[in-house]
């Protein structure tokens, strides 16, 4: 009798340990969970981690974040889409894959969810030359995207008798011969000539020209006259001024920033990323950001949608409808506003470096974000607002073909080898004007007609 009762209570205990695990599992199973793809927690860990598990808080949600570098990130996203191992939710380049992703069915269509939310006064909140569309459709809903403004040395430029950055095509020239002595390795300008994007780079000079990159209604217009002029000018400071630093097609924009933090270039045109790579390089002189100098108009540049969140097709049910959720919280202006200045982790800052830290900026994805008091007090952050909102603002990566990193790399090779004097600037934009065109008429003998 005795024995029985001892295995009544193990059975009994053995029971409760069982129902009190199942208990345990059904909690946790109460916490969805998406996995995500991301290149912001590589970049900016400082802002982008903790705003993940704010997102997590907020949203009662489990993120499960494999971090990429940005460039790697495209790739494997292109890869994975073609084999069907996508997570639920991805960060992706929004100009530059959108149109692939969108043509093979890898994305969601998102407009049917934008007409829940009221579809036109959702979509008014965004810029137009930030959105991930393919031919007119939501591919993805876009956070920040990238504009090119003047970094300047103001230590250099006081020593040369030079009162402030140059406010047009003349004073930058002028700038960059006062400010160029090899004898010092000292140069006046430093430009990517190496790597992919070397067009968002020059391309501002075009558009301050009056010209226009791409095609545009119906017709290739980088080998027009304004643009031909604007290619002149710019390869005139590498080869007859000599006013860049040595090597022009072997200098990486990571190289050029570097060389700016280093006192070895006197200016850059650079995004708002490097802001926080040269403050952490701590620079042994004054510098500051700018607008770019106006050529005939006040023309600059985005490079489109740098980041933007969308919802593979794989992620169904469920998943989708929160994946919705989160990237509509991602994508919300006090969201946008946070991971470009986190004015309160500003504030807290007990050095400038500090603070510099999270201040990162890119242009928002949001109009009410372009009228951000503290963002526009800031003269480490005004420019690249400003230089958005300026007449002659393009963004030129939305009027490419759709083979995006094969127009960009073309473009790359053909204007190294003007740089190298192995052809004449018109030559280099006839060759890239007929391959632009070429690309688009494969596209659309495929796929049909192509707009954003």
């Amino acid at each position: 009798m005795k024995g029985k009762y001892i295995r009544m209570i193990t059975i009994l205990c053995v029971v409760t340990i069982l129902m009190i695990g199942a208990g345990t599992t059904s909690v946790t199973a109460e916490v969805p969970t998406l996995t995500l793809w991301d290149c912001q927690s590589t970049e900016f860990e400082e802002i982008a981690v903790p705003q993940y598990k704010q997102a997590e808080k907020e949203l009662g949600i489990k993120l499960k974040i494999t971090s990429i570098m940005w460039y790697d990130l495209i790739k494997r996203v292109m890869i994975a889409a073609k084999a069907g191992g996508l997570p639920d939710v991805i960060s992706f380049w929004g100009t530059g894959i959108t149109p692939f992703m969108a043509v093979n069915d890898y994305l969601v269509n998102l407009d049917p969810l934008i007409e829940k939310e009221n579809g036109k006064k959702f979509k008014d909140q965004y810029v137009e030359f930030l959105l991930s569309r393919y031919n007119g459709k939501w591919y993805g809903l876009s956070q920040c995207g990238g504009s090119i403004c003047l970094f300047w040395n103001k230590t250099y430029f006081a020593e040369a008798g030079l009162a402030g950055p140059p406010k047009n095509w003349d004073e930058y020239l002028e700038a960059a011969k006062k400010l160029t002595n090899p004898d010092k390795k000292r140069w006046g300008v430093a430009f990517d000539g190496a790597d992919i994007e070397v067009l968002l780079w020059m391309g501002s000079f075009i558009l301050q020209n009056g010209g226009r990159i791409g095609r545009v209604n119906g017709k290739i217009r980088i080998n027009e006259p304004k643009a031909l002029e604007a290619t002149e000018w710019f390869l005139d400071l590498i080869r007859k001024h000599k006013v860049h630093t040595p090597g022009y097609v072997e200098t990486t924009s990571p190289k050029a920033r570097e060389m700016f933090a280093l006192g070895e270039a006197a200016m850059i045109n650079d995004g708002g990323w490097t802001v926080p790579f040269v403050a952490r390089m701590e620079p042994s002189f004054d510098w500051g950001v700018a607008v770019l100098p106006k050529g005939k108009i006040a023309g600059g540049t985005s490079s489109g949608c740098d980041y933007a969140f969308g919802i593979p097709t794989t992620t169904t049910g469920e998943k989708r409808e929160l994946a919705w959720k989160f990237i509509k919280w991602i994508c919300s202006e006090p969201q946008i506003h946070r991971f470009l200045y986190w004015g309160e982790m500003v504030e807290k800052a007990k050095t400038p470096l500090e603070a510099i830290i999270y201040k990162n900026p890119f242009i928002p994805a949001t109009k009410a974000t372009y009228q951000a008091k503290d963002m526009l007090a800031d003269p480490y952050v005004a420019p690249f607002l400003q230089q958005a909102m300026a007449p002659g603002f393009v963004s030129q990566y939305h009027y490419l073909p759709p083979q995006l990193d094969a127009a960009l790399e073309f473009f790359k090779v053909e204007m190294q080898a003007a740089a190298l004097g192995k052809q004449t600037a018109k030559e280099m934009l006839d060759k890239v004007a007929k391959e632009w065109g070429k690309m688009f008429k494969e596209w659309e003998d495929q796929y049909g007609p192509f707009t954003r």
